[in-house]
């Protein structure tokens, strides 16, 4: 069992940062810590009288797999501080964990609505930790605007994510609402728009930030922001590289057909597949180049099944696992269509994430784990079952891109990490794949100020 010797001076510090201050952001890189970091100032808060009892909102697989079983790996936690799992679907179970004596309750975002409809928080927590705050940057959401409301009702806060401002600085606002309530940045996003960004479309969907902005709003939640020095130097190698595959002629013919017409038939099956916007496009390319295609929705708005256009991807994603598993390693297979999961689950049956094989792949009795970034991105510790990582494709999001390699590349991990990505070589694969890595200034230039000032 693991102790507070275990501990590295930058987790001591955070303990520290997190029991002396009521409103933290703690930024962190992935696999820095940040769940042990904070039940550990928890429980001295506990302990000292100043909270109660806290509420944890995390991803639901996180809840499960990682908040749930955290105490059990450390001695100052182990018997010391009781978690309860209120997330997943099952009302009874959530209630139950609800309505017990564990000091720390987790819940899942898409519970939070209903947390809030059915219950009076302020009775029941004082303090309030979100785990991935960057999922409460959109501050039109459901989840965002069930928990303003009873912000207050929380007398000490902590917003926890390793990307705060992945993909822009315009999400930065809801998270520090959350945090301070909107003391450093104000409680109007269109105000904190119009103070740091311009618009660059006549219809403001588009904000470009001010060349001067970031030192300033750097400088305005500087005393709320902790960061933990950047450890990923101290891991092993981390390998990420493209590897580009040709279309097929057949399949190059219906892409160039599709992004020319912006519509292409489907051969025999009397389908034709059209896309009326940018977006749309841009998506059906995406679809194209992994090989499928959806149908456009019909009148009543439904999709119909994917119509399979070539395995050229799949075929390469066989030989890339072959490899993989005859040299005696195990291998993630991050896809993000729901029709790249139904091939994959053709040739490996079973292997869909889940808590069974997630167990299987970390006790070395999995060496195929399919895995889509919404499901696992966050929190979930991988590392134990192998350290490849292949894409079926790459994503938009650059911020769940980092965070699923996370799930292998972090503590813990004595192997090399080799991440490949298939991209379907002359496709808007090719873009996607730049417009994700361009974001990584964004995290950049927010380190840089923090950590000057």
């Amino acid at each position: 069992m693991l102790t507070l010797d275990d501990f590295s001076h930058d987790q001591v510090q955070a303990v520290e940062r997190l029991f002396e201050n009521d409103h933290t952001l703690l930024v962190a890189a992935m696999g820095a810590g940040k769940t042990v970091v904070s039940l550990t100032a928890i429980a001295e808060l506990l302990d000292e009288g100043v909270l109660k009892r806290v509420l944890v909102v995390a991803p639901v697989k996180v809840c499960k797999n990682v908040w749930a079983t955290e105490c059990d790996k450390w001695a100052q936690l182990k018997g010391v501080v009781e978690v309860a799992d209120a997330s997943g679907s099952n009302a009874g179970r959530r209630v139950a964990a609800l309505r017990s004596s564990a000091q720390v309750v987790c819940i899942n975002f898409e519970n939070l609505p209903w947390l809030f409809r059915e219950f009076k928080a302020k009775e029941m927590f004082d303090g309030l930790v979100i785990d991935e705050l960057t999922k409460l940057k959109n501050t039109g959401g459901a989840q965002f605007k069930a928990i303003r409301p009873r912000l207050k009702d929380f007398v000490w806060r902590v917003g926890m994510t390793g990307t705060p401002v992945s993909e822009d600085w315009t999400g930065l606002f809801g998270q520090m609402l959350i945090v301070d309530g909107g003391e450093r940045l104000g409680t109007r996003k269109d105000g904190y728009l119009r103070k740091y960004f311009y618009p660059t479309d006549y219809n403001e969907y588009n904000w470009e930030m001010y060349a001067w902005a970031a030192e300033k709003i750097a400088g305005k939640i500087q005393e709320v922001v902790y960061t933990m020095p950047d450890y990923r130097d101290q891991l092993p190698q981390l390998s990420d590289e493209r590897v580009y595959v040709p279309l097929p002629p057949a399949l190059r013919l219906q892409y160039d057909e599709l992004r020319r017409s912006l519509a292409v038939e489907l051969g025999t099956t009397g389908v034709t597949v059209t896309a009326d916007t940018a977006a749309i496009l841009s998506n059906k390319l995406q679809q194209c180049a992994s090989g499928f295609l959806y149908p456009s929705r019909t009148d009543e708005g439904q999709r119909g099944e994917a119509v399979y256009l070539s395995d050229y991807k799949l075929e390469r994603a066989r030989i890339e696992i072959s490899s993989i598993l005859a040299r005696g390693g195990a291998v993630i297979v991050c896809y993000w269509f729901a029709a790249d999961l139904e091939r994959l689950l053709e040739m490996f049956p079973g292997s869909e994430l889940n808590d069974k094989t997630i167990a299987e792949w970390n006790d070395g009795e999995r060496d195929v784990l399919l895995l889509h970034p919404k499901s696992a991105g966050h929190g979930l510790n991988l590392y134990e079952g192998g350290a490849d990582m292949l894409w079926l494709g790459p994503i938009w999001s650059r911020d769940a891109r980092m965070q699923t390699i996370a799930r292998i590349w972090r503590r813990g991990q004595n192997h090399k990490v080799r991440v490949k990505t298939l991209i379907g070589e002359g496709t808007v694969d090719e873009l996607v794949w730049d417009r994700a890595e361009g974001k990584e200034d964004h995290e950049i230039l927010f380190r840089q100020h923090l950590m000057e000032g």
